[in-house]
């Protein structure tokens, strides 16, 4: 009979997780298509792009108690994601697990890391990690994309924070 109650709730957390998701999946498109960034069209500058949006909602929501069932159905259709595009990728039920594992770890340290850049605001740092992730084709416009890439994060963050997590889009916030 109680369970009922329990199953409900984890449903509400499950879409608000898929709606976050799509959301994010959304926006790191046209981050990506827009011409002035040169992206690059491979798997690991979405991942890379994805973990920068994926962290504005662990780093806003991480807090409040209500929102870890929602943080973590997030991380789990982002793993699962990476799984399915893994295996169209080409790789094989026998290694499938581990590379899932490397690429669950990158996630964890890089959100670790862009934690305590967005902590102290510092935006050389985050402008080095940029650099680093090498996501784009052209490092000549780099500056440019680190700092819109920044700003979103700072914005986003501060409007996130006034919000309830099932009204949160970052599609707002990618122009």
């Amino acid at each position: 009979m109680l369970l009922h109650y329990f199953k409900k709730k984890e449903n509400k957390d499950k879409l608000v997780s898929a709606k976050l998701y799509k959301s994010i999946v959304k926006s790191t498109q046209i981050i990506s298509n827009k011409s002035e960034y040169t992206i690059k069209s491979e798997f690991n500058s979405y991942f890379e792009l994805m973990v920068i949006l994926l962290f504005i909602i662990f780093f806003v929501y991480k807090k409040n108690k209500k929102n870890k069932l929602v943080n973590q159905e997030l991380m789990n259709l982002f793993i699962i994601d990476i799984d399915h595009t893994l295996r169209e990728k080409g790789i094989g039920d026998m290694s499938i697990g581990k590379y899932v594992k490397a690429y669950v770890k990158k996630i964890y340290y890089r959100i670790s890391k862009l934690d305590r850049m967005i902590l102290e605001e510092d935006y050389l740092n985050f402008n080095k990690y940029i650099k680093m992730i090498n996501i784009q084709n052209n490092q000549d416009n780099q500056k440019n994309f680190s700092k819109y890439l920044f700003n979103t994060i700072i914005i986003s963050v501060k409007f996130a924070k006034k919000e309830d997590i099932s009204k949160f889009n970052i599609t707002k916030f990618i122009n």
